[in-house]
Order: structure tokens, then sequence, then C-alpha cells
């Protein structure tokens, strides 16, 4: 039977998201019914695993089913994001069917009218508006700004709710990207009462701190950052997968399960697939302690180039940390634990603490506690240190 965990995909089900995803069906769903913007970028962070884009790509998912144009970016940085952008929504118009006739000449054209050049081959972008007074705005914003409003006020005419746009791995912009970006967000305000556009983005712990050193303002966007899952929507996330195949967990498998994966949304999917496939279900069937523990034995296995990609893209300074960490032997650390066994003051410690943090590699637990973000990770780093 086929394999129903998908590691490195969007999950069959989605578990433990159902806060987040009722805020993001709120925010469509004022755009659908009074046609205006959603208000500030709704913006999820956290470590890669955790499920960001799982949940924007849910939520896209449901925007497409009940008539939103979306598009959808992933930042890079040797990319330029408003060039990106302006693809991602020409194709989010195209892919819903409205690039052709009369209205969509216009709006064509209207974005033909543009004063800034942002990198898409053959396409200018922009329009024909005085730029804003004060605050810095650049023309690549003006642009940006222009058009997302026009896009989002066209489809609106073509009898769609609005234009949903998503950002992911915003963190990988350029500097000067999400300023422009943050810009145009931000003067979307002004031109709310007539813009059905909702903004969504992504991006890794460190994605707060860049948008608001890229533009202060950008602290009143609405920042989340995501959790594990509980105990309960991990069992969740094991069991409702395999249902509709009638296979199930036995108590004691799920409960070994659950402790391995410490509610960390990819390992889930990782250790579900490894035991499916460790148990090679061919009808209705139950997992057993023994399936899950081969499991996770063909779960470290796979885990190990990502492990070591990780750990290749460590500093020095960064390994020391996270052998000091991986050496004290229990899930949370005490900072001050780390600082004794390197022999550095607690304060000495904050570069590269910090540093590992936006990659995502550790994570604050309570004050001055500190865990790895991957299970299994810690013995990765233990077995290379």
């Amino acid at each position: 039977m086929l394999n129903p965990y998908t590691p490195g995909e969007l999950p069959h089900v989605l578990v433990g998201r159902d806060v987040q995803l009722a805020s993001i069906r709120s925010a469509l769903g004022g755009v659908a019914t009074f046609g205006r913007l959603s208000g500030a970028p709704y913006l999820f962070s956290a470590p890669r695993g955790i499920g960001k884009t799982s949940l924007l790509r849910a939520a896209q998912r449901e925007a497409n089913g009940v008539g939103f144009v979306t598009a959808w970016v992933s930042a890079r940085d040797d990319e330029s994001l408003p060039a990106a952008i302006v693809q991602a929504v020409s194709d989010g118009v195209a892919a819903a069917g409205l690039d052709e006739g009369e209205r969509a000449g216009r709006w064509r054209d209207s974005i033909d009218r543009v004063s800034v050049e942002v990198g898409v081959p053959g396409v200018k972008v922009g329009a024909e508006l005085r730029p804003r007074e004060g605050a810095g705005q650049s023309g690549s914003a003006t642009g940006l700004e222009q058009l997302l409003a026009a896009t989002a006020r066209f489809v609106r005419e073509e009898s769609r709710p609005g234009l949903m746009v998503v950002v992911d791995e915003l963190q990988a912009g350029s500097m000067g990207d999400l300023r422009t970006w943050a810009y145009a967000a931000q003067h979307l305000q002004s031109e709310a009462d007539s813009t059905p556009l909702a903004l969504f983005g992504a991006g890794l712990p460190s994605l707060p701190d860049r948008l608001m050193d890229a533009a202060t303002f950008a602290e009143r966007f609405h920042f989340e950052q995501l959790q594990r899952l509980t105990p309960q929507a991990t069992r969740e996330a094991f069991t409702q997968p395999c249902e509709p195949a009638s296979v199930s967990w036995q108590t004691e498998a799920l409960n070994h399960a659950v402790e391995i994966a410490a509610g960390y949304p990819f390992m889930v999917q990782v250790l579900g697939h490894e035991t499916w496939t460790a148990a090679s279900p061919s009808g209705p069937g139950q997992f057993t302690l023994e399936h899950v523990r081969a499991g996770a034995e063909r779960a470290v296995v796979r885990l190990q180039p990502m492990f070591r990609g990780r750990w290749s893209k460590t500093t020095a300074a960064e390994r020391r940390f996270l052998a000091a960490m991986a050496a004290a032997g229990t899930d949370v650390v005490e900072r001050a634990v780390i600082a004794e066994s390197l022999g550095r003051p607690t304060r000495g410690l904050s570069g590269a603490r910090a540093s590992l943090i936006d990659k995502g590699l550790i994570e604050p637990v309570e004050h001055g506690q500190l865990q790895f973000t991957t299970p299994g990770f810690r013995d990765f780093v233990r077995e290379h240190t």
C-alpha cells in the first residue's frame, strides 16, 4: 500500500495548527467579505521542520478552493525578491485562467505603465504614480505596491475573492529586498479599503529581527513563532494518516514513537514513513514496538545527510558550542553548563548562541535554557566531536 507519511512534502493530515489556520481563514474571510486588505502581513517563524511551509501550503490550498488567486514565492539570496513576486503573481493570474480578455488586457496595460525595472525578463513593474513623500520608500517599493494593488482589484473584478501572496523563507532575502517588501506592505495600508489582498510569510527565527532591521515599522506586522506539537497532537499526526488504510498503532508503539519525535513535525513524518516501510502492511494491521524500533534505526540513517549539511555550515565557535551542549547529555541544557564546559562566562556565549538560533539548530526553552531543534542531532554532534 502507498505510504501515507510524506517527509519533505505537504502532510496528508495537518494537525496541531488549528489556531493558526483559524487566523488565516479569518484574514481571508475578511478579504472575501469586504473586498479590503486583510491588514498587516501575517508572518510565521520557527526552525526548519516545525511546519511553517506545510501550514501555509495548506492555507493556500484552502484559498484556491474558495476562488482566491494565489502566488507563492520562496525567497533566495541570489534572486531579486520583487522580481520573483512579479513572476509569481503573473503565474497565479494565468493559473486562474484570468490572463485573457479585455479586463486582463487593461490589467496588463496598467502593469506595463511602470516606472521601475525589477528584473523579470521583458517585464516592467510599477505605475504612473507619484512616489510617496517621506519614509524613504524606493521606486521598487512603489512599483511592487502598485502591482499588488492593481492585481488584487483586477481579480476582484473577475469575481474572485481576492489575491493571496505568500513569501516563504523570507529571511533569505537581501536587506534591500526586505526593505522593499516591507515598505510595499506598509503603504498598502493606505489603500486598504479598496485592495482585496492578504500577505503571508514564513522564515527562520531570525525573520522578525531581520525585517525590523530592514524597516523599524515592521514591528507592527503580525509575528507568530510556531511551537512544537503537543504530545496529543503528535499522537494524532502519527495515527490519522494511516486510519484510511485501517492500520493502527499499538499503545506501547505509539508512546515510543511520540517520545522519539519530541513534537517535531518533520520527525513525525520521517519516523512514520520508516515505520510503515519496516512493517510493510498489505492490509489492515497494527504497528508494534518492534516496527517502531526498526523505523527509528532507518530514520537515523535517513537524517544523516541533513545533519551533515547543517554541521558543514557551522563555524568553529558554533561547533564548540554545539559539542558542549551535546556533551551535557540532557534534552534541555542550562547555558551555565555550556559556559562551564567551554571555560567562558555566560555572556561570552551570546554570539554563537544567537547565530545558532538564527540558523535554526538550537532554540531557547526557558530563560537560560536551550535545546536542539531536531531530534537526533545531539547524537550526531556527539559522534562528530
